[in-house]
């Protein structure tokens, strides 16, 4: 959402509020949002109290509120509208060089998920899951971050991640106990006041546990002792009674001289 100028600034946050109120009825969950205000002077006292209340409201479900300051602005003023300081883009030179920001506030504000492994597990086994994205360490707090499983469409488990990076996270995921139940995967960068959603559905397969495996190896084996026995027992057998032969003989050449 794009607020231009203070006049507007409470009216537009106000409809931002009733917005997020209603798609979070409609899907269940609060989708991310970002308040990005744009103003070219001082706010009033009046006007700067009532910007910076709904600002707080709107962050209160789950908004991320960056502000644009062009040419004769309050920086302090913004500073304390937007969620911080490092959330605040001065444009000094006016109108005209609002161009030469846009890809910064894009690349500040847009947290995005582009890639979730595994999308498929064995059913009853623990998991991690690997997140991959941008814009991971946008969140006010990263000990606010969270990943969230809906699992089947009626049970939501929500966990903190393990690392966080900005275009990283890994997730410990809840055990999937039965083949072919489903997990979608949902990220909030606020404890759970508004989430990322992913288009990646985990899902449990049947897989075997390795005892079967470990006794088919322990079969070959047994089959591999049985046939060099059986190659060797010949030729063992073989030398010895050639030995034995010999030694009755040579004993009875020396008793003959004798």
């Amino acid at each position: 959402m794009f607020v231009y100028h203070y006049y507007y600034l409470n009216s537009s946050v106000e409809a931002f509020r009733s917005e997020s109120k209603v798609s979070c009825l409609l899907i269940g969950y609060r989708t991310a949002s970002v308040i990005i205000a744009l103003t070219d002077g001082e706010l009033h006292e009046d006007l700067f109290y009532y910007a910076e209340r709904e600002a707080n409201r709107s962050r209160s479900l789950g908004a991320s509120v960056y502000c644009v300051g062009v040419k004769d602005f309050n920086e302090t003023q913004l500073a304390m509208i937007a969620d911080s300081k490092d959330h605040v883009f001065p444009v000094n030179d006016g109108f005209e060089a609002l161009q030469g920001v846009i890809d910064s506030i894009l690349k500040k504000s847009c947290i995005e998920i582009l890639a979730v492994e595994p999308s498929s597990i064995c059913a009853g086994e623990t998991f991690q899951v690997v997140v991959r994205g941008n814009g991971f360490l946008h969140a006010r707090n990263v000990h606010k971050v969270l990943c969230s499983f809906r699992i089947n469409d009626t049970l939501t488990k929500s966990v903190k991640p393990l690392i966080v990076e900005d275009t990283y996270l890994l997730c410990p995921a809840p055990i999937l106990q039965e083949e072919g139940m489903a997990a979608n995967l949902y990220v909030s960068m606020n404890e759970g006041l508004s989430f990322i959603s992913s288009s990646v559905t985990i899902t449990t397969v049947s897989c075997s546990d390795g005892t079967i495996l470990a006794i088919a190896l322990l079969i070959l084996m047994m089959l591999l002792v049985f046939m060099l026995l059986w190659w060797f027992w010949p030729l063992c057998c073989t030398v010895v009674s050639h030995i034995h032969y010999l030694s009755h003989s040579h004993s009875w050449t020396v008793s003959y001289k004798l």
